[in-house]
């Protein structure tokens, strides 16, 4: 199994902390299990009360379905560990996936890791992927990757964390390096230009077209910001649409829209599937 961001941060805060807990038995009045359809529980066809026993790392060791409150305390006694008891409205659930996180640890003083995990894991996500662009450096390079990694494991961080790669005209010749030695889990890049200041460019679509392949060839995905056209293309239309005195007062939300034609993003979404036959393309 290739290595991934997420796990890169997991080996590097192993060697930082070795997380212990008491061992306990959490008990609700619903628990979701992987295997739970809107019907109900596989096996009997409603969702139903039940209990998860987690170790002294922290893991979770077995789910427990259609369990009644005194056999979960039972078990506990039995078991010798404590027992939580959420009470019968309380649902337990696999923890949510967040894929499109944008954090900012590195270099602005936005939004960093302490702050993005423990929204996250309030909300019941336990797994966020950080996109790359608003980082300085952006997560463009293994130097910048790495970089990003040692902030990351060296925050008191509430939730796993992984990484997307990032691809701008400059860097290339070093995507490479992040597909195969970084763990990244894919490719964000830009069809449409950015202003300066975000320190992030757009690329061409023949440079996708190459992206496309090498991604594809290791089964890994592009994320593509799918709009066409250039940076004076973009301010003119913005300037035109909102200097209109009749859209800024009247109808902001439809300022917003003209300012971003549909050809754009039709003529975007065309170079995107064309390449969707070397790798999975998606539009962001």
């Amino acid at each position: 199994m290739r290595s991934s961001a997420l796990m890169t941060c997991r080996r590097v805060a192993s060697k930082l902390v070795q997380p212990t807990c008491q061992p306990f038995l959490l008990w609700a009045g619903t628990l979701v299990r992987t295997t739970t359809t809107t019907g109900g529980d596989s096996r009997s066809g409603r969702l139903g009360s039940g209990s998860v026993l987690v170790g002294r790392d922290g893991r979770i060791e077995s789910c427990h379905s259609n369990q009644s409150e005194s056999d979960a305390r039972s078990m506990a006694m039995a078991k010798q560990v404590q027992w939580i008891n959420m009470g019968p409205e309380a649902v337990i659930s696999p923890g949510g996936i967040d894929v499109h996180c944008h954090i900012s640890e590195l270099g602005r003083n936005w939004e960093g890791y302490h702050s993005c995990t423990r929204a996250a894991s309030a909300g019941g996500i336990t797994t966020i992927l950080g996109m790359p662009l608003n980082s300085l450096p952006p997560t463009t390079t293994k130097e910048a990757f790495d970089m990003e990694v040692d902030r990351a494991v060296h925050t008191s961080l509430m939730a796993d964390v992984g990484l997307w790669g990032g691809v701008m005209p400059e860097s290339l010749d070093q995507v490479d390096d992040l597909l195969n030695h970084c763990g990244v889990f894919g490719i964000k890049a830009f069809l449409a230009p950015l202003p300066e200041s975000a320190g992030y460019q757009a690329v061409s679509p023949s440079m996708l077209a190459d992206l496309s392949s090498k991604c594809g060839a290791l089964g890994l995905p592009i994320l593509v910001h799918s709009e066409l056209m250039t940076l004076e293309e973009a301010e003119a239309a913005v300037a035109h649409a909102f200097l209109s005195s009749k859209n800024n007062v009247e109808s902001p939300h439809d300022a917003h829209v003209a300012s971003r034609p549909m050809k754009w993003e039709r003529d975007a979404i065309k170079v995107v599937c064309a390449l969707a036959n070397k790798c999975h393309m998606h539009i962001v």
